[in-house]
């Protein structure tokens, strides 16, 4: 699951909206199939702080 934007492009609302927005058809499905408790990912909603390391 991949972003439309690469390093350095999209500001952090426009990232966190692709987030939810990749995630919701996940969730539904999972709903649909009887899911209970659906956790995810502590930062599945924001940037990750740490793109590359030098």
């Amino acid at each position: 699951m991949s972003l439309p934007m690469t390093e350095g492009e999209g500001s952090i609302s426009e990232i966190m909206e692709a987030m939810v927005s990749k995630h919701i058809p996940y969730i539904e499905k999972a709903g649909q199939q009887g899911v209970q408790i659906l956790c995810l990912q502590e930062i599945f909603n924001t940037p990750y702080f740490c793109p590359g390391q030098d």
